[in-house]
């Protein structure tokens, strides 16, 4: 039994420890793609650069590729995850209710946290496949 009177779903803890376990998976998810981002930026800049100090012509592909490459990736880190629940709301909101009211809120909040995220991270790997495409050889050369 709970604060109130009303008994605790018995697998509400088990969920919870789910949702966590998933979202920190989806957090390393994230993470990988921002620094793969990185990569690929630090990469476009090599190959602008060395395309500008070829000061010819021929290296005009490479440094428009390398540019937008680089454009690409900086816009991965643009979506930002969110993963926290606001601990000065929780004290302020829930200090008095009871804890099984409490633990399906924050659950519910952890869930819909990991909706935007998950929408979030499809972007970002989406973006990061567009910048490393513009460092795949076309098929005509």
């Amino acid at each position: 039994m709970s604060g109130a009177g009303t008994p605790e779903p018995l697998s509400l803890d088990v969920i919870r420890a789910e949702v966590d376990l998933e979202c920190s998976a989806q957090d390393r998810r994230s993470d990988s793609a921002d620094s793969r981002a990185g990569l690929v930026l630090g990469f476009a800049g090599v190959i602008a650069g060395v395309a500008l100090g070829a000061r010819s012509l021929l290296a005009l592909p490479g440094l428009v590729a390398a540019t937008v490459a680089a454009i690409c990736a900086a816009r991965v880190v643009w979506p930002q995850t969110q993963t926290t629940v606001g601990p000065r709301a929780l004290r302020t909101t829930y200090l008095a209710a009871p804890e099984v009211d409490t633990k399906r809120i924050v659950l519910d909040n952890r869930i819909k946290d990991y909706e935007f995220n998950h929408e979030q991270i499809k972007t970002k790997i989406a973006r990061l496949k567009k910048a490393i495409g513009w460092f795949k050889p076309s098929p005509s050369s």
